[in-house]
């Protein structure tokens, strides 16, 4: 089958498909290879069946068509026209195909196409095969426009142009740009100019592709070109920038250090206040300061910054700089101040609004601090200067700057022989320009400024010459005002006004000090004195008379007020020396009298009804009274009828309050009564009760169960006689109580609470789940476990693993804790102890510091007296010793009377020591059968234990996966075998012991029993002797010991904490565990 693809266009193609069928799709394997966006990779199937074409839609997409008819499967036909997802194909013939018709040839670009090469014309253009009938070169798309002689398809094959890549070369080049070796661009330009220059007679789609490569390298020159430019502009702003700012700090320096040798040098003061200013940019220009060769006067533009004078004046100045362009002539505002810091930030090109923070980072040194020689030098030379020109206080001044800014100068030392000469000019200076003011003063007949005048001459400058003349003046000067007041003094005596005359007199003594001390005045001022004293006496008799009138007839007000007018007219007199002790008595007696009236009226009031009344008058009491007696001798009944009165303010607003509802409010009130006056609460009893039961059921409604549990509280304490509260609620809130006390880990409280609940729930499961938790947490774990197996978890009950872990966890640390009282027992057992040390027996107990158990103690106090085997060992010495001393009774003849009798005394004692022997056995071998017997018990109860929570984990559903509990539950199997292997042991041990104590027992009876009185053979006690030796030289006991002790210690040093086991690790309150748990 021959099709066309793209029939009648530039693009169209031939193919000649078999009858085996052909596939069409993108991927490369395809018979027909299209692409686009829309084609899959097997998109289509030209199947050959039974002498019929069909096309088959193998995407199923629904984009097959022929001639407009869309199915899965469709036949076709010559002429049919067959869409592919937009692609045309034309079926030109169905002929089959024919070796010598059409030729299958490999196109040299890898397309695989098949073209029918019988009738062919060759492409002037790129030298492509075509068909005779097409229009279009299907490679370079050159119009056929002329007649083209044809070729057989034996003449040549297709040889490929290699011209068609430079341009693709050029254009990929020229795309990439600066990416390939930097100069990708220039190359690809460079080629595809060379390749336009040489391809006249070259495909239309090569010359386009070139100009496309010219194209790009052009925008790439442009866009570097354009990089390159502004990178230079920036580079050189940047320079630019640095300098201008070095050449602002610059000029900032010079402004700073002029400003304060303009300053501490005085060139300007305008007040003529003796302090020098900081001033602006024009006048900082006319003092023509050598260190300030600027002309800012002129324009305030320099180095591409505007400098402002912001402030100048005697107590500083701020000069700032701010960029004419941001980011062309500068970056940075400044700010310099009279410290003589520089400060420079990024305003974005404004100037500063305020002053700014200075950090430690931002803070330079001062700019005084390096020039500091060359400052005090020039203000040296002011001070010379100021010096010559008679300036000297001047000069003074500005030594003073220099020693106090530059202390450690050279200046400030070689100042010191000019302030010396400087002083004396000084101060017959000052002295004689305040003498001339002096003069003045007087002669506008202002005395009194002129006296403050002449005598800061004398007292400030001693060493002038105008001293002695100052004085002389001030001298008589005094004298004359003082007389002037003298005379008004003796005027108003004789008008009998003493009380003017005396304030003059004390004037005359603070005002004219030198007239009052000079002798001819002196005399004259004493007599004047007296005289007014004398009628000053006189007045002072009349009012203390008055004021002892008035006291007698008890009117202490008009007294008091009397003595009062003495004491501040007369104070000075003889008779008001003693006033003050008299007002003092007025006064307490006023107080009594007054406390009295107010007692007097309290104690006539009605708590009851005038409680308002009676608080006020307490309080003034308190206030102003306290000191008297009679409210002393009261204070009792006063505090009792305050707190009556302030108990019954209470009770009416809490019964009123009680009227309108408001519960809360009237308890508080009522406390506050009762607190007052503990007796009203019997009176209150109902309403108290009222009041506790209706906040408890309000609380109850709310769910604030603690509040509400503390009103049913405080019910039940006032024991009602018939009790309205609801039990179950009462219960509630016990239970929620516990709840909260739980969550905030007071388990201690918690557990009260549940006991309290325990009637309503302890029949639930969370009441046992809780109850559990807390037990738990309070070290309980033997009732915690039982309360946890109460609570009858099941996979449907809330926390139901999280109960099953915890019930675990306490059956884990309750077996701890029993394995501890094991281990205790263990080592304070005589025989046990013995094995232990003989075999070299260790109990790993570094694992148990990290499980918080508590301190317990063995099952069974250790023994008292010796062991069973010892008691044994020593009782066959003694068999051997009575066969000895038998064997010697039987040697001696019938003379060794007396060493007969001595040897039966020695066999009757050991005969004795037998019996008591026997006592001691007994009770030995009970005494270690019963601790044996613990032993045992305890061992299986420990086995038991890790069994059950063994088997408690395995029914557990949550954290199943989780590792540490594979571990844990792996480590419990291993221990639980190990104390099983130990308790079988330990059984035939003890079986076997007791056992060799019975044959022991039983073997001395009948030594006992078959001696009478003194007679006994050797040859039966040697032979008993060995026996009880044979039985303790067994080794099976032993063994059995040692292999028990072994499996113990081996299951003692099994002790995995269970921490990572848990869902959350419980919380104890016992000491020892919280330090376990901290060590940990």
């Amino acid at each position: 089958m021959l099709l066309i693809l793209y029939p009648n266009t530039e693009r169209q193609e031939k193919f000649a498909v078999s009858n085996t069928g052909a596939t069409i799709g993108s991927a490369t394997d395809n018979t027909i290879v299209l692409s686009g966006t829309g084609i899959a990779e097997y998109h289509a199937h030209l199947q050959f069946i039974n002498g019929q074409w069909f096309v088959i839609d193998i995407s199923h997409r629904g984009d097959v068509s022929v001639d407009g008819v869309t199915k899965a499967r469709l036949p076709i036909q010559v002429g049919s026209r067959v869409f592919i997802a937009g692609h045309e194909l034309l079926v030109k013939s169905l002929e089959k195909e024919q070796e010598n018709y059409i030729q299958k040839n490999i196109d040299y670009n890898g397309t695989g196409i098949v073209h029918d090469l019988t009738v062919t014309k060759q492409c002037p253009q790129c030298g492509f095969l075509s068909h005779e009938a097409s229009h279009f070169c299907p490679r370079c798309g050159y119009s056929f426009n002329v007649d083209i002689p044809a070729t057989s398809s034996q003449q040549r094959p297709f040889q490929h142009n290699e011209s068609t890549i430079t341009p693709w070369l050029a254009l990929v080049l020229s795309v990439c740009g600066p990416i390939v070796l930097g100069i990708g661009w220039l190359i690809g330009g460079i080629i595809g100019i060379v390749y336009l220059v040489r391809s006249d007679n070259t495909s239309r789609p090569g010359r386009r592709t070139a100009w496309f490569a010219v194209l790009f390298s052009i925008v790439w020159l442009a866009v570097l070109g354009a990089a390159l430019a502004w990178y230079s502009w920036d580079y050189f702003a940047d320079i630019r920038i640095v300098k201008n700012e070095e050449r602002v700090e610059n000029l900032l320096r010079k402004i700073a250090v002029s400003e304060y040798y303009i300053k501490h040098a005085e060139i300007f003061d305008d007040d003529n206040d003796g302090v020098g200013e900081y001033v602006s940019f024009p006048r900082l220009q006319s003092a023509k300061y050598h260190q300030f060769d600027v002309n800012l006067k002129k324009t305030s533009l320099h180095y591409g910054y505007f400098f402002t004078m912001k402030q100048s004046g005697e107590t500083g100045f701020i000069c700032t700089a701010y960029p004419r362009k941001y980011e062309n002539t500068g970056k940075n505002s400044f700010w310099i101040d009279e410290k003589g810091y520089i400060y420079k930030k990024d305003l974005k090109g404004k100037n500063f609004s305020k002053p700014p923070k200075l950090t430690k980072k931002e803070t330079q040194p001062s700019i005084f601090e390096g020039i500091s020689d060359e400052l005090a030098a020039d203000l040296e030379m002011a001070a010379e200067n100021a010096f010559k020109n008679g300036k000297y206080e001047k000069c003074k001044r500005i030594i003073h700057n220099v020693r106090t800014k530059f202390p450690k100068s050279l200046a400030a030392q070689r100042l010191t022989k000019l302030e010396k000469s400087t002083d004396p000019f000084i101060v017959e200076f000052k002295s004689k320009e305040l003498y001339q003011r002096a003069e003045k003063l007087i002669q506008g007949k202002q005395i009194d400024a002129a006296i403050q005048v002449l005598r800061s001459i004398v007292q400030n400058y001693k060493s002038s010459s105008l001293v002695s003349a100052s004085r002389q003046k001030l001298a008589k000067l005094t004298e004359d005002r003082a007389k002037e007041s003298l005379a008004l003094a003796e005027k108003y005596v004789k008008n009998k006004q003493a009380e003017k005359a005396l304030n003059i007199l004390k004037d005359i003594g603070k005002k004219y000090p030198e007239a009052s001390s000079a002798t001819s005045l002196k005399e004259y001022i004493g007599a004047c004195e007296t005289e007014v004293m004398k009628i000053l006496e006189k007045k002072a008799e009349k009012y203390l008379k008055e004021g002892e009138n008035f006291e007698t007839e008890g009117q202490y007000e008009k007294a008091y007020n009397t003595y009062l007018t003495l004491k501040n007219t007369y104070g000075n007199t003889q008779v008001a020396k003693g006033i003050d002790a008299t007002l003092g008595k007025i006064r307490k007696l006023m107080e009594e009298r007054e406390a009295s009236r107010l007692i007097e009226e309290l104690f006539q009031l009605n708590s009851d009804t005038d409680s308002s009344r009676i608080t006020s008058l307490l309080d003034l009491l308190k206030r102003g009274y306290s000191r008297t007696e009679i409210y002393t001798k009261n204070l009792d009944e006063l505090n009792n009828l305050r707190k009556n009165s302030r108990a019954n303010e209470y009770v009416k607003a809490a019964v009123q309050q009680l009227s309108n509802g408001t519960f809360r409010s009237a308890l508080a009130n009522f406390e506050l009564a009762v607190e007052e006056d503990p007796s009203i609460e019997l009176s209150m009893r109902d309403e108290l009760e009222l009041c506790y039961l209706s906040l408890g059921d309000a609380a109850f409604e709310n769910q604030d169960y603690s509040q509400a549990l503390v009103y049913y509280k405080n019910y039940l304490q006032l024991q009602p006689k018939v009790s309205k509260l609801n039990v179950d609620k009462l219960m509630e809130c016990y239970f929620h109580t516990a709840k909260l006390k739980i969550q905030n880990k007071d388990f201690k409280g918690a557990e009260q609470d549940l006991i309290a609940c325990a009637q309503k729930h302890s029949h639930t499961s969370e009441y046992n789940y809780l109850y559990g938790r807390v037990l738990m947490n309070l070290g309980h774990w033997d009732v915690a476990a039982e309360h946890f197996a109460k609570a009858l978890f099941d996979d449907n009950t809330k926390n139901a693993d999280e109960g099953k872990m915890y019930k675990a966890y306490c059956l884990y640390m309750y077996a701890v804790e029993e394995e501890q009282i094991l281990y205790l027992t263990l080592i304070q057992d005589s025989d046990l102890k013995k094995f232990i040390k003989n075999y070299e027996i260790m109990f790993d107990t570094t694992k148990r510091k990290e499980i918080p158990i508590k301190a317990k103690q063995p099952l069974v106090k250790p023994a008292s007296g010796r062991s069973f085997s010892d008691l044994s060992s020593d009782l066959c010495k003694l068999l051997d010793q009575l066969s000895a001393a038998s064997e010697r009774l039987t040697g001696l003849t019938k003379r060794q009377k007396s060493q007969k009798i001595s040897e039966r005394d020695r066999i009757r004692t050991m005969f004795q020591e037998l019996i008591n022997r026997l006592k001691t056995l007994r009770a030995s071998a009970s005494a270690d059968a019963y601790r044996k017997g613990k032993i045992l018990d305890q061992i299986e109860k420990v086995r038991k234990l890790y069994y059950s929570v063994y088997q408690s984990l395995n029914q557990t559903t949550g954290n199943k996966r989780n590792p540490e509990k594979i571990s844990f539950i792996s480590e419990l199997s291993d221990k639980t075998k190990l104390l099983r292997d130990a308790k079988d042991s330990f059984e035939l041990y003890t079986g076997l012991e007791e056992q060799r104590r019975r044959n022991v027992i039983s073997i001395l009876e009948n030594i006992i029993g078959g001696m009478k009185d003194t007679t006994v053979s050797a040859s039966p006690l040697k032979r008993d002797a060995n026996e009880i030796r044979t039985l303790y030289s067994s080794p099976k006991q032993t063994d059995l010991a040692v292999e028990t002790l072994r499996d113990l210690s081996e299951a003692y040093a099994i002790a995995p904490p269970m921490f990572g086991v848990m869902l959350s690790e419980p919380v104890t309150t016992d000491e020892t565990t919280s330090k376990a748990a901290g060590k940990k």
